[in-house]
């Protein structure tokens, strides 16, 4: 599903030029930031701001451009050319001898997602959580493939995504709790909790009215 090296020559000019869904979306991650700072002043650091920046264009990129998951233009054209949006193309079978190369893509990629993700918020500093965070994200690109008429919504890409967020998180725990020690501060409210959840939708509406 991921042949996320043949996409990387198409992902700077379609992502880089600040056309108004992208300023849309920066601007919304922003004001979340600024809320965030005012909640916890004392410990907001550049790089929870970095972390933030990253996983929002993390998703902008792998839904818009890595996944081809769906948009409201791409619904509109299957009405219109089928007579229905649904367009289901699923396996349901696991580790598929020929599926190693995909598996192995969706892994890298989503690796990102565990590191990102337990950086911004007290709750997904849990590893339970975190893991759950990268499953639905993933059931989400899934689910999401079943409206494109091309793309494939693959049990294996889900194993892989979860695992791949698993990993993830244990790269942020090696590297910032145990040798850096450096784990952030946040506020225990719900909006403390749910910050990544929050910057992650904006991406997912972005996408899908892009």
């Amino acid at each position: 599903m991921i042949a996320i090296f043949r996409s990387i020559p198409h992902l700077l000019p379609k992502y880089l030029p600040l056309d108004l869904h992208l300023i849309i979306g920066f601007i919304s991650v922003s004001c979340l930031l600024g809320i965030m700072y005012l909640l916890n002043r004392e410990n907001f650091s550049i790089r929870f701001v970095i972390a933030t920046y990253l996983l929002y264009y993390f998703v902008v990129i792998v839904l818009g451009n890595v996944t081809g998951w769906t948009s409201i233009s791409t619904i509109r054209t299957l009405i219109q050319e089928d007579g229905t949006a649904f367009q289901p193309w699923i396996n349901l079978h696991p580790f598929v001898p020929g599926t190693t190369w995909d598996f192995t893509m969706n892994v890298i990629c989503f690796i990102p997602l565990g590191i990102l993700v337990p950086q911004l918020s007290p709750l997904f500093s849990r590893f339970r959580f975190t893991v759950l965070f990268g499953f639905l994200f993933s059931f989400l690109i899934e689910s999401g493939q079943l409206f494109t008429r091309s793309r494939e919504s693959d049990i294996n890409d889900l194993i892989a995504n979860t695992l791949a967020t698993a990993i993830g998180f244990a790269i942020y725990y090696l590297l910032f709790d145990l040798l850096l020690k450096r784990k952030l501060r946040h506020p225990s409210n719900l909006l403390g909790n749910l910050f990544p959840v929050l910057i992650v939708l904006i991406g997912v509406v972005l996408v899908f009215f892009r």
